[in-house]
């Protein structure tokens, strides 16, 4: 049996010119080690980048929620302050609110309803937006509900 057969990786061949024949070397050449490297780099690259991309959504959606909260917040103050008699709201108003070490900008818009081009003062449009910066863009959230009043 040869020594080819005997052995089952021999990626160098180096022929001995002091002794009987031929001495098999086991172990990676240098272009076989770059192509390793190339390939390990291409597959970090990609699953860095889809790490990033997770993060970024997962910090959208983190800003969404807290933008939906203070919406939210806001459709009960003004719920409660219809319930409590109140009739008479700005026409718009709004703030900044600070959540999460996070500053988001809300603004609302109240008009009676418009409904087949008549104006109905007892029930209330209210126009609820929230903004914020998110990776040097503007993003916002909207929200649009009504109040009835007796009152009026």
């Amino acid at each position: 049996m040869n020594k080819k057969s005997e052995k089952s990786f021999t990626p160098l061949e180096i022929s001995s010119y002091k002794g009987n024949g031929t001495k098999f070397l086991t172990g990676l050449t240098l272009i076989e080690l770059m192509v390793t490297v190339a390939i390990l780099a291409i597959g970090v690259a990609g699953v860095t980048r889809g790490l990033i991309t997770v993060a970024s959504a997962l910090n959208h959606a983190e800003n969404k929620i807290l933008a939906s909260r203070i919406l939210d917040s806001y459709v009960l103050e003004l719920y409660e302050r219809s319930l409590g008699g109140e009739d008479s709201f700005e026409q718009s108003y709004g703030g900044e609110v600070k959540l999460a070490n996070k500053r988001f900008n809300w603004r609302a818009a109240v008009s009676p309803l418009l409904y087949d081009g008549i104006e109905h003062n007892e029930i209330k449009e209210i126009n609820l937006k929230t903004t914020w910066s998110q990776a040097s863009r503007q993003r916002q959230e909207k929200l649009t509900f009504y109040i009835f009043f007796e009152g009026e």
